[in-house]
């Protein structure tokens, strides 16, 4: 969609590349050098990217690989994550993680095509109960 048709558009994302933790700092400078052209990630890498990372840091806090141990090393963690600081709730396994509101920009503050975007709020506000609550998560 051309720039000037998406102005002032006010969009949510799971993930901007634009986003100031060390964690996505880190990630976008490494993708941007394996990317063939250079361009920074979008919300689908970064997704890859968190769920590895969380996942190799239930392995480390299990101190095994073993499923059922590493589900329940992440049962209530708090772990630094691309977007800050992911929360595994232990009663249903949802992770809250900041949820970004961006606001796209004019053609003219664009510094490159991908840089359409500015965010402008974010929340980790879980959503009511009765919308993610797992009445029988099952056992492995």
């Amino acid at each position: 969609m051309s720039p000037d048709l998406r102005e002032n558009v006010i969009f949510g994302s799971n993930f901007y590349y634009t986003i100031d933790t060390p964690l996505a700092q880190r990630f976008v400078a490494d993708y941007k050098k394996v990317d063939p052209q250079g361009n920074p990630p979008g919300y689908a890498p970064a997704a890859g990217y968190s769920l590895m990372h969380a996942t190799i840091e239930g392995i480390r806090r299990a101190n095994s690989a073993e499923v059922p141990k590493v589900i329940k090393a992440l049962e209530g963690a708090e772990i630094d994550d691309v977007t800050g600081k992911l929360k595994i709730q232990a009663s249903n396994h949802q992770s809250i993680r900041p949820y970004l509101v961006c606001k796209t920009k004019a053609a003219s503050e664009m510094k490159d095509p991908y840089d359409f975007g500015t965010v402008i709020a974010e929340s980790a506000t879980p959503q009511p109960g009765e919308y993610n609550e797992c009445k029988d998560i099952g056992e492995l």
